[in-house]
């Protein structure tokens, strides 16, 4: 078994990324550039690593090299579907088994294939696909401070949810990035709101009546299908999907923090160590509720 897995995985594993082709391809270092390449370095550094251990094992199974205590645990942890330590070690954080993980991992690498063939900014990113998500949320604010000449240290992100799905998408904003690949934990996120308004009426004949019109308020409901907001989260339904998020940096004078939930956003349930950002989501209840609610985005379930 432990052998058939270790035939898979090298067999599957794409070749490692040719960082001199890569960089004569560079005609500007943009700060979405640094990103790509630093997250393909790290992502040869880790293939480099599960390419050599399960080399190593299977010379150790053929009896052509000692076993020695690494090359066990090596076996140990493939047998029973787990991650190995040389590999977390070099990896992002997870809470996958073994399979799961090495789907995700291929899912990983097929992204930054297509974002660096031509090093244009995906329509729509996976954020969860970096090792690094901060740095591509830093990339966005360094990228629009640049353009408008605003200083860096006076900017924050602005969040703002959309109605689509990652497929309506079929090319970048202008400034910002719209991501996918995040799921809310303790919440959900409404795209279409009831509203209700006032509408005044009158009943009565008319003028020449002798009780005369009489007036009267109507409370009227309607659809708000662009003001999605935090509801409470369905029975059943533990870490549903977020819609495609648009993320742009703006002034920090400039943004508006009424009626905002300040949601944290983390890489695992885990949450703690993996914590990534703060994302700012709109809410008609007091923010306090989904503060003890422990409501948070993450990147993975």
């Amino acid at each position: 078994m432990v052998k058939a897995v270790l035939d898979e995985i090298l067999e599957k594993l794409p070749e490692e990324f040719n960082m001199t082709e890569m960089m004569g391809k560079v005609e500007e270092r943009t700060p979405y550039i640094v990103v790509a390449v630093q997250e393909c370095e790290r992502m040869n550094v880790l293939t480099q690593e599960i390419k050599r251990s399960l080399k190593e094992l299977s010379l150790g199974l053929k009896g052509e090299l000692t076993m020695t205590t690494d090359m066990e645990n090596l076996q140990n942890a493939v047998y029973l579907d787990q991650v190995p330590d040389s590999w977390t070690k070099r990896a992002y954080p997870s809470m996958c088994g073994l399979g799961i993980w090495f789907v995700d991992l291929l899912s990983r690498i097929r992204e930054l294939e297509t974002w660096t063939s031509d090093f244009s900014l995906p329509a729509v990113v996976w954020l969860a696909g970096f090792f690094n998500p901060q740095s591509f949320l830093t990339a966005i604010m360094q990228s629009m401070a640049r353009r408008n000449e605003w200083p860096l240290d006076r900017m924050s992100l602005q969040c703002d949810v959309t109605k689509k799905s990652r497929e309506e998408f079929s090319a970048p904003p202008r400034e910002g990035a719209y991501i996918h690949g995040l799921f809310m934990e303790g919440a959900r996120w409404e795209p279409q709101v009831l509203a209700l308004s006032l509408a005044l009426g009158t009943t009565g004949t008319g003028s020449g009546s002798r009780t005369g019109n009489h007036r009267y308020w109507l409370w009227l409901s309607h659809w708000e299908p662009q003001a999605g907001v935090m509801v409470d989260a369905r029975l059943k339904e533990l870490m549903p999907a977020m819609p495609v998020i648009f993320i742009k940096a703006v002034p920090v004078d400039k943004q508006d923090q009424r009626g905002q939930y300040q949601c944290p956003v983390y890489k695992t349930r885990q949450r703690g160590p993996t914590y990534v950002w703060t994302f700012s989501l709109k809410t008609r209840d007091s923010p306090s509720k989904w503060t003890l609610a422990g409501v948070a985005l993450l990147l993975q379930i």
